[in-house]
């Protein structure tokens, strides 16, 4: 995810404002998680939709 954040200094928000992933304690990511990772720890979601949404 850090190398993500780096990259796309947006995908935070984006992660947040459409999947409620990265604004609290509870559904936050550590910046050696992947993208991957992320999406499974929350409800299986599709990696290439989400990336999608990331680079909208």
């Amino acid at each position: 995810m850090k190398k993500l954040l780096e990259h796309y200094p947006g995908a935070q928000r984006a992660l947040f404002r459409r999947y409620h992933i990265g604004g609290c304690a509870s559904c936050g990511f550590s910046p050696d998680e992947t993208l991957g990772g992320v999406c499974a720890r929350n409800e299986n979601l599709d990696v290439d939709e989400v990336t999608a949404r990331i680079l909208a």
